[in-house]
């Protein structure tokens, strides 16, 4: 990442045995000259940060409060630069950039505090050596080159900076930004008027702060990509490459009723953060409601359900989990109520982000949800056993749940328990206010419970007259037996 140290800089002395020397004693570095490439070669014999790696010095002139791009280019080696100077026997480190991993090299853009000599360290950032470009010019603006496929080329941005770049209709281009100095926003779209129309924009698809987006356009001619830092965060160096994107993989089928074996293979098609994933198109109408299940006893499973758009998924509903007993715990149960006609994109992918193996993904159709929530009428000292399963009402999170009513008198006091080996618990006490729950307690964990997952409510009637208990796991994704009891507290 770029480092910028203000004033003179940091006055580092103990990089290397010898490397302050380097500096501050040996023959003098050789001038590089303004827009005047140099071509060298780092090897097993040249001086190395203890840090970093080989470097070789080089020094240029400079004109005080003036801006220079300093670039490093390299096939060999990931490419890094540093910007010094020795100050009475140590090294002023003043700046230092790296490559952004497109191939595109290190750039460092460098203002100049007083008129003079600097010097330019051109580094490998690893431990692999090579021959190099390095070139020195006057900053640029930071409208940049215009995009060729498969060349990438490094720029710097404060603001926005933009590419032009030409597209063929039948021909989807990928656009990926990268940079170590900030977090990149990246649009893609044409001028009207004198006004940036955008089409499409990004931000961290290209992994991590990076971007990554895809052209498909039904005119053909110049687009200009626009590249600037995310937020409110200050800009820096970064790289961009235009590329003809790869196929998608096709989608596979997916049918209610169907159990399908299927494998996440490493190196097969991976998302921007490297999880390999298996996409599978899922027909659906409105209102449909389908459970599905994705087991695995080789990683642990997440599944997934959305809409693909432009390469890009949009999540309806996910589960890691399941949250049911009869599922291991790195398999994965969701409940989806489509509420559009589909096709949906059902996508499975090891929750880490890391795993593979063989798993088995099985899709059943359940019915309707009810109208109004299952349950009754509870009464004190009798407790009610049921279950809480697929075929209840649903909250706005998709948590099934069961609502019981008993009557009170004005003041009258009670103790609601609700208790479940198969969930976490969560109990709610309120009344129907104009067809509407209204909560007057509610508890997740009663902390003197056997289990910690158990639920208790200490209620005192606000008013005669009938109440509910709202009967609901913690999480979504759980269902279960369970126990409620209903204890009077004051039969005063």
């Amino acid at each position: 990442m770029r480092e910028r140290i203000a004033g003179t800089g940091l006055l580092l002395c103990g990089l290397l045995i010898g490397w302050g020397s380097t500096l501050a004693g040996q023959t003098e570095p050789p001038l590089v000259g303004l827009n005047q490439p140099v071509r060298g070669e780092l090897t097993s014999r040249d001086p190395v940060l203890s840090e970093d790696g080989a470097f070789k010095l080089y020094r240029f002139t400079a004109q005080s409060g003036r801006e220079y791009d300093i670039q490093l280019r390299s096939d060999d080696f990931s490419p890094a630069l540093t910007v010094a100077r020795p100050v009475g026997g140590v090294t002023d480190y003043m700046a230092r950039s790296s490559d952004h991993g497109l191939g595109a090299g290190a750039l460092l853009r460098f203002r100049a505090p007083t008129a003079g000599s600097f010097l330019v360290l051109a580094r490998t950032g690893n431990e692999e050596i090579g021959s190099y470009t390095l070139t020195i010019s006057p900053a640029a603006g930071d409208d940049g080159q215009p995009l060729v496929l498969d060349q990438p080329i490094n720029n710097w941005v404060e603001d926005e900076a933009f590419h032009t770049v030409q597209a063929v209709p039948g021909t989807e281009l990928e656009i990926t930004a990268r940079s170590r100095d900030f977090d990149i926003f990246l649009e893609v779209g044409r001028m009207e008027n004198g006004t940036f129309v955008q089409l499409q924009s990004d931000d961290d698809s290209g992994g991590d702060t990076n971007s990554r987006l895809y052209l498909d356009a039904e005119t053909p001619g110049e687009y200009l990509v626009r590249v600037s830092p995310y937020g409110d965060a200050e800009g820096g160096s970064y790289a961009v490459v235009a590329v003809e994107a790869p196929s998608m993989p096709e989608a596979l089928d997916l049918s209610v009723g169907s159990r399908i074996r299927g494998e996440l293979v490493e190196n097969a098609t991976s998302l921007a953060d490297g999880s390999p994933f298996v996409d599978y198109e899922l027909e659906a109408s409105e209102g449909d409601r389908f459970r599905i299940e994705v087991t695995s006893g080789s990683f642990d499973t997440q599944v997934a359900v959305g809409t693909i758009e432009a390469r890009e998924f949009t999540e309806i509903a996910s589960n890691d989990d399941g949250g049911d007993p009869d599922l291991g715990s790195s398999d994965s149960r969701l409940v989806f109520s489509a509420t559009s006609d589909g096709p949906f994109t059902v996508r499975v992918t090891p929750f880490s982000g890391e795993g593979t193996g063989e798993y088995t993904i099985e899709v059943t159709e359940l019915p309707p949800l009810p109208a109004t929530a299952l349950g009754g009428t509870i009464q004190v000292g009798r407790p009610v056993e049921a279950t809480l399963g697929d075929g209840d009402a649903i909250l706005e999170d998709n948590a099934p749940y069961q609502e019981w009513r008993f009557s009170a008198g004005a003041g009258d006091d009670y103790l609601i328990n609700l208790a479940s080996d198969d969930f976490d618990t969560h109990v709610y006490v309120g009344r129907m206010v104009g067809g509407d729950f209204e909560e007057i307690a509610s508890n997740d964990d009663w902390e003197d419970s056997d289990n910690g997952t158990d639920s208790r409510v200490e209620f005192t009637a606000p008013s005669s007259g009938e109440f509910v208990i709202r009967v609901r796991p913690f999480s979504p994704d759980q269902s279960g037996e369970y126990t409620l009891t209903l204890e009077q507290a004051n039969t005063a």
